[in-house]
């Protein structure tokens, strides 16, 4: 396999966050350079001393603005089209893979990924990695199926800031760009722009793959160059865009956002100190959940009636039941009681909205060492 190059888009923002976004970047292009990557960077408003020896620079013309990411990275796909690669990485310019062995295979995902033959990728066009800021990975990653196998799960969207993605230009004899106008609101980024990007693929047989053994590192997440306070940086709102764009249910909206619940409860953490207040629709199910992941000593009650997550514990400690409030008291001094995941009800991917994206495999393993031999394979995700 041809993995040669890192293609990064690079502005390091105005004078508040330059020099942190520019420390941030030299650290990205050092882990290039140690992964044998060759990096092509899109520089936005370089000064000479921001160009270091050994990269490929494409200066961005913006005599009028800067170039919002969709019409950066759209610059460096049509590079990428015209080579002859098999895959290549696209990143912003502050993400790198986690170089630490503790972090299943992203220290050597790049080795491995040169060796495997392409054929083993044909159900496989754009590769997202694990998020540790956002994903639970330890006990995910010790299931055995990880050992040998590179574990695929079927997505509508990149995780962001840095993502794999195969040359289809080469393999399907087709091109899939950013939409640089429908997430550009008067200069400022309206998100989910890498939802669509993928989304468009799917409807063009482009899949995309969220890897489970590798996780991303984004080095200047709390230091952004295109953070702003528009209202239009709101998920809910970008992705009814993209249920207007393509005149599809792409994403469900839940008719009543607020989640009620039947039951309160509490268990003890696998730590065997820590006790959490938990809710629940079905009891009994949730007794099996919590078991099934270490928790002990799991007791769930039945509320008088349907309440939400706030409402429910309101009254549980108002009529000093269950020993809510003592736990409250002594668990939550310093922490929220409450979870968005308990509060909100989540807007889905409707995977079943055309027969194009329904049929998409759910779950593709790739060997690590390439050789594919016919084997059953148990494993499941919750």
């Amino acid at each position: 396999m041809k993995l040669n190059n890192i293609y990064i888009i690079s502005w390091f923002g105005n004078d508040d966050v330059r020099d942190i976004r520019k420390e941030y970047h030299n650290r990205q292009i050092d882990w290039a350079f140690k992964q044998n990557l060759i990096p092509i960077v899109l520089a936005q408003d370089y000064k000479d001393t921001d160009y270091i020896d050994g990269v490929r620079y494409i200066d961005a013309d913006i005599t009028t603005g800067i170039l919002l990411p969709s019409a950066a990275r759209n610059i460096l796909l049509n590079e990428f089209y015209k080579s002859d690669d098999d895959f290549a990485f696209f990143a912003d310019n502050d993400s790198i893979l986690y170089n630490e062995n503790q972090y299943s295979d992203s220290i050597n995902f790049i080795s491995l990924m040169k060796n495997i033959p392409m054929n083993l990728f044909s159900d496989i066009d754009i590769i997202a990695f694990a998020n540790p800021a956002r994903t639970a990975f330890k006990e995910e990653l010790s299931k055995p199926i990880y050992k040998n196998d590179f574990v695929f799960r079927r997505t509508y969207y990149t995780t962001g800031p840095i993502h794999l993605m195969k040359n289809i230009a080469k393999y399907h004899n087709k091109k899939l760009y950013y939409d640089s106008e429908t997430f550009n609101d008067n200069g400022n980024i309206i998100t989910c722009e890498e939802h669509d990007f993928c989304i468009n693929g799917m409807f063009h047989d482009i899949k995309t793959y969220h890897l489970r053994n590798v996780l991303l590192y984004e080095l200047g997440r709390k230091n952004s160059t295109w953070v702003n306070t528009d209202t239009n940086r709101n998920v809910n709102y970008a992705k009814q865009l993209i249920n207007d764009k393509y005149q599809l249910e792409l994403y469900k909206f839940p008719d009543v956002n607020e989640k009620t619940f039947n039951y309160i409860g509490h268990a003890v953490e696998p730590d065997h100190i820590t006790k959490k207040i938990r809710f629940a629709h079905d009891s009994t199910s949730r007794v099996v959940a919590c078991e099934a992941k270490g928790r002990t000593d799991v007791h769930f009650y039945e509320l008088p009636n349907p309440m939400t997550a706030p409402e429910a514990l309101d009254y549980c400690i108002t009529n000093d039941l269950y020993g809510i409030k003592e736990m409250c008291d002594l668990f939550y001094k310093n922490k929220p009681v409450l979870l968005k995941s308990h509060t909100k009800k989540s807007i889905q991917f409707n995977w079943d909205v055309t027969p194009e994206i329904k049929n998409i495999k759910k779950i593709i393993t790739v060997p690590k060492d390439g050789v594919l031999i016919s084997k059953s394979k148990f494993f499941s995700f919750k």
